[in-house]
């Protein structure tokens, strides 16, 4: 029905949009009025301030379109990822009674999103006396932990203080604060763990927490305090590779350690101990001495070995035996290179001299390890002409030999030796790989692979007709013989043997 001027009518639509699944999803809805005016735009006659319009009964259809943009989760799309990590120090690890452990930590933004509603709680387990230094509007004394969180605020001039986001690379400035040791005397050691926990939420309102912990000792005065490091180098190491471990024994306390001995141990199903000893004796290790001692093994097989802890006994200054542990030796690595080839591309067994002919050759590292030094030498006869060469070769003219190297190949790569020739005359040709040869990662230990060698025939392109019409028809007859075999029957091979009646035999 007809609109009436300056008159308006309403439509309503209902829509149920489904992102399938994802959290961020836009949709285009698009409308279209249709309707038919009875006035003709003239554009010819018409100017940018007056419009001329012609009467025109017949009508004309005019249409006219809108677009709707919904977008479904956007905020899931600009939250990106908020990832704040925690660094924390402190300035000793070793505290007798009533002294003082100073903690310093800041957190940085290493997402790409910013990170909303920061907390950060401070606790010490079992409960201490903490006092913050820094910064200032935290100096407070308390016991235990946090009862309310460190959040991000910023404050304006005119006293308004509102918390703010922390942005991507964004950090805090640092928080200084010390824990205080007991004062009561201590039987033995007590270990004290400073944890440090950071909440947050990105713009989509997604809940993250991290934490980091740091602990110390506190000692009673005039006890022994044996600490022992242990090192493994390197962690990545070849077959027939050497790993040296070396063991760190340090008295920390004010009493003598007495009748010390380390203990330690390796896997032996993958390596073989080649010098030095695994245990270590001594007398007497007096306070603030410090004695270290290693030994070298050879890796044997291919795989994965973790390296256990080292184990000190001693005698502490009652009398009573005591033992401790290293820290773990981590997880060697031992690898082995191991190269395979391929030869893509070579001549044909006859090729006309004069010709162009590729020989391609494809080696890959499909072992663990990197293999070093990777050297093939191919040897050509003086009559093979080297068209060009590819990469990594060098070419000894005089004696018509190439030299193709690769300083490393890592794991599951490859490189090709390419070599364009050409046969000067007729004749046989052989192209001989001499050598081909690689060393482990650490250049300790040679490997050997050998590359069949490529025989082709040049010929005039006369005689590679004739010979290629010779093994064409001799292909010819040998079919024809084995159709006609079939079809008649005839069996090639020994004959058939006949039956015969058994019977009794007469003798006169």
């Amino acid at each position: 029905s007809p609109l009436p001027g300056r008159e308006n009518i309403t439509f309503e639509y209902h829509f149920s949009f489904d992102p399938g699944g994802n959290r961020y999803a836009e949709f285009l809805v698009n409308f279209a009025v249709n309707y038919m005016m009875k006035f003709k735009f003239i554009a010819n006659e018409s100017t940018p301030t007056l419009k001329v319009f012609e009467y025109y009964p017949e009508g004309i259809k005019v249409a006219e379109t809108a677009e709707l943009v919904v977008k479904i989760g956007e905020k899931f799309k600009l939250a990106g990822n908020p990832d704040l990590r925690i660094s924390l120090a402190k300035n000793a690890t070793i505290v007798y009674p009533s002294g003082t452990v100073e903690f310093r930590f800041s957190v940085r933004n290493a997402g790409n999103g910013s990170a909303y509603g920061v907390k950060i709680w401070v606790k010490v387990n079992p409960p201490l006396e903490i006092q913050f230094l820094s910064p200032s509007q935290l100096g407070r004394i308390l016991t235990g932990s946090l009862t309310e969180p460190i959040t991000l605020v910023q404050q304006f001039p005119n006293g308004t203080v509102v918390e703010y986001p922390l942005p991507p690379n964004g950090y805090t400035q640092d928080v200084v604060f010390l824990v205080k040791a007991p004062d009561y005397p201590i039987t033995g050691n007590a270990v004290f763990t400073v944890e440090i926990m950071v909440e947050w939420n990105d713009l989509a309102g997604r809940y993250f927490n991290t934490t980091a912990s740091e602990s110390f000792t506190v000692i009673e005065p005039g006890k022994v305090e044996v600490v022992v490091t242990k090192e493994v180098q390197p962690l990545v190491v070849p077959v027939n590779g050497t790993v040296s471990v070396t063991i760190t024994v340090k008295n920390t306390g004010e009493e003598v350690a007495r009748e010390l001995r380390v203990t330690d141990t390796f896997p032996e199903q993958f390596f073989e101990l080649v010098s030095g000893e695994t245990t270590f004796s001594r007398g007497v290790l007096r306070a603030g001495e410090t004695v270290t001692f290693s030994y070298v093994l050879r890796a044997k097989i291919e795989g994965r070995a973790p390296i256990d802890r080292a184990t000190v006994e001693y005698i502490d200054e009652t009398g009573a035996s005591r033992h401790t542990q290293s820290n773990p030796g981590g997880i060697v690595s031992i690898v082995m290179p191991e190269i395979e080839y391929e030869i893509v591309e070579k001549p044909e067994a006859y090729e006309i001299v004069g010709s162009y002919v590729v020989y391609r050759v494809s080696i890959r590292n499909k072992g663990t390890g990197i293999a070093r030094d990777v050297k093939i030498v191919v040897q050509l006869p003086e009559t093979l002409m080297i068209v060009s060469a590819g990469e990594s070769c060098d070419i000894e003219e005089t004696s018509n030999r190439v030299e193709f190297e690769v300083q490393e190949l890592p794991p599951n790569e490859e490189k090709e030796l390419l070599l364009e020739l050409r046969p000067l005359t007729t004749g046989k040709y052989n192209i001989t790989v001499i050598e081909a040869t690689y060393y482990s990662p650490d250049g300790g230990t040679k490997y050997t692979f050998s590359i069949p060698m490529v025989e082709f025939r040049a010929m005039k392109p006369l005689a590679v007709r004739i010979m290629l019409t010779i093994v064409l028809t001799a292909t010819v007859v040998i079919v024809a013989v084995l159709v006609i075999a079939v079809t008649v029957g005839i069996r090639i091979g020994k004959p058939r043997p006949t039956m015969r009646r058994l019977g009794r035999r007469s003798f006169r």
